[in-house]
């Protein structure tokens, strides 16, 4: 049972509103392979982003070695974005107190670490008791920001 709800949260943080699988334009797949070679379990989607979700993004799931990525393209092939997962016992002090403090009885299921363009950094850290799953977002320096439900991203 605890593989299984392991699986459902490290797919459901690599993903928002289900969305039809795509072939994304041939200039981006040359792209992706140019800048992660080696990639497999590779996976195209479609969505809009931003606050207003005005903002179309071309995403690819992938593995290279044994670490989950998820890259977010805008539609002149620029990387706007990587979600990249880690090891939970990599998460900072700040983090992890944080977690036993306000979530004693939650197990910490999933990490990543997200990069944006502009330089922002974020961590997202998936939860959950018997209950309840969801994702807190801490910022660079390990402080709490929001807590977002499944399928929001910013």
């Amino acid at each position: 049972m605890r593989k299984i709800i392991l699986f459902f949260a490290l797919c459901v943080s690599f993903m928002t509103y289900a969305q039809d699988k795509i072939n994304a334009p041939q200039i981006l797949k040359l792209k992706f392979e140019n800048e992660f070679k080696g990639a497999s379990d590779v996976s195209w989607s479609l969505f809009y982003r931003g606050k207003f979700r005005d903002q179309l993004r071309y995403e690819v799931e992938f593995l290279k070695g044994n670490t989950k990525y998820l890259v977010s393209y805008d539609k002149e092939g620029n990387i706007r974005a990587i979600e990249k997962s880690i090891a939970i016992n990599s998460l900072s002090e700040p983090i992890l107190d944080y977690l036993k403090r306000k979530y004693p009885t939650f197990n910490i299921n999933e990490a990543s670490i997200i990069k944006k363009d502009d330089g922002d950094e974020f961590y997202n850290i998936g939860v959950s008791d018997s209950k309840e799953f969801f994702v807190l977002v801490f910022n660079k320096a390990g402080d709490f920001l929001y807590l977002t439900s499944l399928g929001e991203k910013y």
